[in-house]
């Protein structure tokens, strides 16, 4: 990585700044941590003056899309509760059941460009699920 590193480093540090003063606006208490994990189209919900279009859910993806962003911050914190099983189940199953309100809200847009990373989050939720032992 090299000298990529240090603008790397640079950028995140930049990112956590920018984001800093407005943890809360829609979620408790998220860190810039975890909104340099999100996809850039939650952004528009958690950093304050990301209001492109690609910081944003994508048009056509119907009503009720607004759960998504949040099922992906329980996911981050769900994956990061290693030690805790309690917590961890408690995110997990958070993440599963916006995850399934937002896949219910897609039901009639087939074309939503975002339909993949969403059943993918939930093929990804549910099996962290079952390896806890849960269904």
């Amino acid at each position: 990585m090299g000298p990529y590193r240090n603008i790397l480093l640079a950028s995140f540090g930049l990112l956590a700044i920018a984001v800093a003063p407005t943890y809360g606006q829609t979620h408790k208490d998220i860190k810039a941590i975890e909104i340099a994990q999100l996809p850039p189209f939650c952004y528009g919900r958690y950093v304050e003056g990301a209001s492109a279009p690609e910081f944003n859910i994508p048009r056509g993806c119907g009503p009720g899309m607004n759960h998504y962003c949040f099922a992906l911050v329980e996911l981050i914190r769900g994956r990061r509760a290693v030690g805790n099983r309690g917590q961890r189940l408690t995110h997990l199953k958070s993440s599963r059941d916006q995850t399934l309100y937002t896949v219910r809200a897609m039901e009639k847009y087939p074309d939503c460009p975002i339909r993949a990373h969403v059943e993918k989050t939930l093929n990804e939720v549910n099996a962290l699920l079952m390896g806890l032992g849960q269904k």
